[in-house]
């Protein structure tokens, strides 16, 4: 009880520390079987220290690696006790054990209370296990695909709220607002305006002022609350998962071009697409842009990724026209992200492994 006390009171919502936990002689050979993800048996104590988790792991056992969205999450209890710890150099921050309350079924409590684990890395002494909130995990991979249209330049927490809360996990909803909302910001001077009663936000424990923006916005829209009020939920309750960090190592995975030399077996493998196939993939899509349809010609060589092209291609407010695309666009396909720039000669393909 102490730990959710405390654990309301706390600006977690500007925390970007990622806490570990050492367990000496601790390896999981099947994770998925020995931890029931979701529950704390007990208190954990971690530190933002990995040193800390070093020594207590020993020379060989696990680290328990608490990505930013536990400890943001208003799901999961945590509290600071740093400040009553005589160990004033570990910066202890401990996370409550888990429970299921009686107005909330075990699906409920997966679907939002929950955390999920798996292996980050191993080797012969040490297993490093990333801890994740389960929302983060769910909404992870559809946030980067509607960054991805506005070439990652909007706030992931702010497409977070979108997404989850205003669209219900539509993307061409999401889409249609985000867009809305970006055309809204630069009329009327919406802008300046935010910014001359930031403060009222801020005092409230609304820290993220995209999301403080956009939720002005949603009350022009509604008029059902107060964009302070509307801010508070979604900050506080609901909770915004991502940090700067999440977006930079998502923006430094996808942007790896690959300038390696292509070799023969490269060329012949499975996992490398030509770019001739992508010319003419949009030749067949320009072929078809007059009538405003995307019907496309579902040859045997493009057949496994027109499906998932064609939802990318919808989401562009402006057509193809002629051998350009006026929009970057990422398109996920299993194990690879296919980058097509405004030129076609500039496309090329990311391996993710």
């Amino acid at each position: 009880d102490a730990i959710q006390i405390l654990h309301k009171h706390e600006r977690r919502e500007e925390s970007e520390m990622e806490l570990y936990c050492g367990l000496k002689g601790v390896r999981f050979e099947n994770i998925e079987k020995e931890i029931k993800s979701g529950f704390f048996i007990s208190h954990v104590s971690t530190s933002d220290d990995i040193r800390v988790a070093k020594m207590y792991r020993s020379d060989q056992g696990c680290i328990l690696h608490f990505h930013s969205s536990m400890i943001r999450s208003s799901k999961i209890p945590s509290c600071d006790v740093s400040w009553i710890s005589p160990f004033e150099h570990e910066r202890e921050i401990l996370f409550a054990r888990s429970m299921i309350s009686p107005a909330n079924n075990e699906k409920t409590h997966k679907e939002q209370y929950a955390w999920n684990a798996k292996v980050e890395s191993e080797d012969g002494y040490t297993q490093m296990i990333l801890l994740t909130w389960t929302p983060y995990d769910q909404c992870i991979q559809q946030i980067i695909q509607i960054s991805a249209i506005w070439n990652h330049k909007i706030d992931f927490n702010l497409i977070y709220v979108a997404l989850s809360y205003e669209c219900e996990g539509d993307i061409k909803k999401t889409f249609e607002l985000l867009s809305e909302f970006e055309k809204w910001k630069f009329r009327d001077n919406n802008q300046q305006k935010y910014k001359e009663k930031e403060n009222e936000f801020v005092n409230k424990r609304c820290c993220n002022h995209n999301v403080n923006l956009f939720c002005i916005f949603l009350s022009d829209k509604y008029k059902g609350q107060t964009a302070v009020e509307h801010a508070k939920i979604n900050t506080i309750q609901n909770c915004l998962p991502f940090t700067k960090k999440d977006k930079d190592n998502v923006l430094n995975r996808l942007y790896f071009i690959s300038k390696r030399k292509v070799t023969t077996a490269q060329k012949t493998s499975k996992q490398f697409f030509m770019v001739n196939q992508y010319k003419a993939l949009f030749q067949i899509l320009n072929r078809n842009k007059d009538k405003g349809k995307r019907k496309l010609e579902k040859t045997e060589n493009f057949s496994c990724l027109i499906d998932v092209l064609i939802k990318t291609i919808l989401l562009s407010p402006k057509p193809c026209i002629g051998n350009r695309i006026q929009r970057q666009a990422n398109i996920h396909h299993g194990k690879y992200v296919l980058c097509f720039g405004v030129q076609l000669h500039s496309t090329n393909v990311v391996f993710l492994e």
